[in-house]
């Protein structure tokens, strides 16, 4: 999964299909601001994510990674290269 960013949105995009990238049963975004560590911040199954609450002037760098889920426990694939945006 390859993120794009926008204002206030990230949109997924696949580049090629391999088996276990379609085994995914969801997304999940990871966000840090700064110099900050990696945190959660949703989850979806669909390929558009709604960012809230960025503050202007502060710069964000998100992740995204394919995940199945195991019982309880989430099970990730590889992260996406990261994305850097500064909110104007």
């Amino acid at each position: 999964m390859f993120p794009r960013l926008s204002k206030r949105s990230l949109t997924l995009s696949k580049q090629g299909s391999t088996s276990k990238t379609n085994k995914a049963k969801g997304y999940a975004v990871f966000c840090k601001a700064g110099k900050g560590s990696y945190k959660r911040v949703g989850v979806t199954k669909k390929t558009t994510f709604v960012v809230k609450k960025l503050k202007k002037g502060k710069k964000y760098s998100f992740q995204v990674k394919a995940f199945i889920k195991n019982g309880k426990t989430f099970v990730y694939g590889k992260a996406s290269k990261a994305k850097t945006l500064k909110v104007k």
